[in-house]
């Protein structure tokens, strides 16, 4: 679901200056999850919880999680 080649998903935080944007290269799918967020991209602890949106719908994706060794991004049914 909305996660295609051209696909870019931005973290939106009120602490932010601008949404942190997360593109397909930096993401993969995650069974039962949603999407995984690479380990080398660095989100600070405070953005835990944070909505993600796709950037072409607007339409809210998922949540930022933080799990065991990696960032998430868990899907809202």
């Amino acid at each position: 679901q909305d996660f295609g080649a051209d696909a870019l998903f931005l973290v939106i935080n009120p602490e932010l200056a601008q949404p942190i944007p997360l593109d397909q290269t930096r993401l993969a799918q995650e069974p039962k999850i949603g999407l995984r967020v690479a380990p080398g991209v660095t989100l600070a602890p405070e953005l835990q919880g944070s909505p993600v949106v796709n950037s072409s719908t607007g339409k809210l994706y998922g949540q930022l999680t933080r799990g065991k060794k990696n960032w998430y991004v868990t899907n809202i049914k």
